[in-house]
């Protein structure tokens, strides 16, 4: 018997995390689950890289309350707020950089799923602002 050929699947999101741990989102699943027009969130589609910048380079993570594998990745986006829901082969492994992650589903946040993912794990710290002195006018004695 012949031995079986490797499928590749098509991605349409191959990114690491925060972390360093790669992220991936197959074509089929993007189109049949995260923005499916009846079950999904088709207000997404065509924000592939908003999605995977959420991934790379999120403003909060939180762990998901439904599944101690997962983990949401927030960013703010210049329409809404997108939260990434990641699963990870190895949860306990994430911060380590040496797990791999897979998109389970992306949607813009809304409080109906606020339930659904716990306190921060993660913040992106504020951007240090330099705050000028201000100049004093006039000369001194």
């Amino acid at each position: 018997m012949a031995p079986k050929k490797s499928v590749k699947r098509k991605h349409v999101i191959e990114t690491p995390d925060l972390w360093g741990n790669p992220v991936h989102c197959t074509a089929d699943h993007w189109t049949g689950h995260i923005i499916d027009p009846l079950d999904g969130h088709p207000e997404l589609a065509g924000r592939e890289i908003e999605v995977a910048k959420a991934i790379q380079d999120p403003e909060i993570i939180r762990p998901s309350t439904r599944t101690g594998k997962a983990y949401a990745f927030e960013r703010v986006t210049s329409t809404d707020t997108i939260r990434a829901i990641v699963y990870y082969d190895d949860a306990l492994s994430i911060k380590s950089g040496s797990t791999f992650g897979w998109l389970g589903t992306a949607y813009p946040v809304d409080v109906a799923y606020s339930s659904q993912v716990g306190a921060p794990i993660y913040q992106k710290p504020a951007p240090n602002v330099a705050v000028k002195s201000p100049t004093r006018k006039g000369g001194g004695a």
